[in-house]
């Protein structure tokens, strides 16, 4: 009996058709892997629908569609956009300002509120002796052995006081100048590890020429879906997730085919790049072929 129901036509760039599929793909595994450890829970692990909904899951999980499809995008926009390049920088010494990347030589920085974004709060628990209170400043550190992100927040300074939404003279400069004695006792602390890691080298890269059109490609595809309220089933929804990923990789492929750089500019930056497109591109190309012949879903929904 053939399925009732309605085909829509979507459209998105390429990358944003290959991030529909892969995001699809990632929550049809999360709920597959979820439906198989309640079986196993319900001690149901023995028929042969758990298998089927397992490998399913295993199926799922093991293309990595998802994670392929974000490394495939970060090089596309480095291939549209270039990218400047930095030296490496020399190992990284407490209290010296690192010049190729800009570390100040600080285990710690004190981020301060401006006054006009000043908050009044009152604290939620009304036994404390001063429950009025504002942030005036956060201390950040950085995780030893590690830049760039990884700074992660050790205090947030609060001014406080008993009552009234306008803090009494003198409270809120009374915790500003406490800010730097624990900031000092902070970087006296943080000092004992070694100083965060530096960056490594990475080369000037030009764009690359055909990568700028997928900016403003558009990639259409067909999806199924039921009539009515009725919830679209698995089945049809990885379907339509990788109807999504062809579209997406189908724009890709066409610009890969068309490029054209030098032959004679062996072992530049910009043919490493390219390289890596063309693996990316691959690596997603396979995992969609293998999505295809490999799942089954178990029942309709």
């Amino acid at each position: 009996m053939a399925k009732r129901g309605k085909i829509t036509t979507e459209r998105a760039d390429p990358i944003g058709a290959l991030e529909v599929a892969g995001n699809e793909l990632a929550d049809l595994a999360d709920e597959m892997r979820s439906w198989a450890d309640s079986m196993a829970s319900a001690n149901m692990d023995h028929l042969e629908k758990y298998e089927q909904v397992e490998s399913a899951a295993d199926a799922l999980e093991n293309a990595e569609l998802s994670t392929k499809v974000e490394a495939l995008s970060q090089a596309i926009d480095t291939a549209i956009e270039g990218q400047e390049g930095h030296a490496e920088c020399p190992t990284h010494q407490w209290g010296v300002q690192c010049q190729a990347c800009g570390w100040s030589g600080n285990a710690t920085s004190l981020v301060l509120v401006p006054p006009e974004n000043y908050r009044v709060k009152t604290h939620p628990d009304p036994t404390v002796e001063r429950p009025m209170r504002l942030v005036v400043g956060e201390l950040y550190g950085y995780v030893p052995h590690t830049f760039g992100s990884s700074k992660r927040r050790l205090i947030i300074f609060n001014a406080s006081w008993k009552s009234g939404e306008v803090p009494p003279p003198g409270v809120v400069e009374a915790k500003l100048a406490a800010m730097e004695a624990r900031q000092a006792m902070e970087e006296r602390r943080l000092r004992r590890h070694k100083p965060p890691e530096g960056r490594g080298f990475e080369p000037a890269i030009e764009p690359l020429p055909g990568f700028p059109e997928l900016m403003n490609a558009t990639v259409t595809w067909h999806e199924f879906h039921p009539y009515g309220k009725k919830a679209t089933s698995r089945s049809d929804r990885f379907g339509n997730a990788l109807e999504a990923a062809r579209a997406g990789l189908g724009a890709v492929e066409h610009v890969l085919a068309n490029i054209k750089i030098e032959a004679g500019d062996e072992e530049t930056p910009e043919l490493e790049l390219l390289e890596a497109i063309r693996e990316a591109y691959q690596e997603c190309q396979e995992a969609v072929s293998e999505l295809q012949d490999g799942v089954e879903f178990p029942g309709m929904y």
